[in-house]
């Protein structure tokens, strides 16, 4: 999946994001809350290259993306 790291690194703050906000622990909340962390990770693995391990937060970078300085 090729993104640039803007877009990368917005649409993994909004996941973010709403994982944060969201309130209450029943069980449906429960439920959005474990799917939205799978879409996370699955998000930053299909970016990642490959054979490499996955990184978390805003750390990970689509494929060829430049590094922060």
């Amino acid at each position: 999946m090729e993104l640039s790291k803007r877009t990368f690194e917005m649409i993994l703050d909004l996941i973010e994001n709403k994982v944060t906000c969201m309130e209450g622990w029943d069980q449906t909340t429960a439920r959005e809350r474990a799917k939205l962390e799978a879409c996370r990770r699955e998000f930053i693995n299909a970016c990642e290259p490959k054979g490499q391990p996955e990184r978390a937060g805003m750390d990970a970078l689509p494929h060829g993306a430049p590094q922060r300085a």
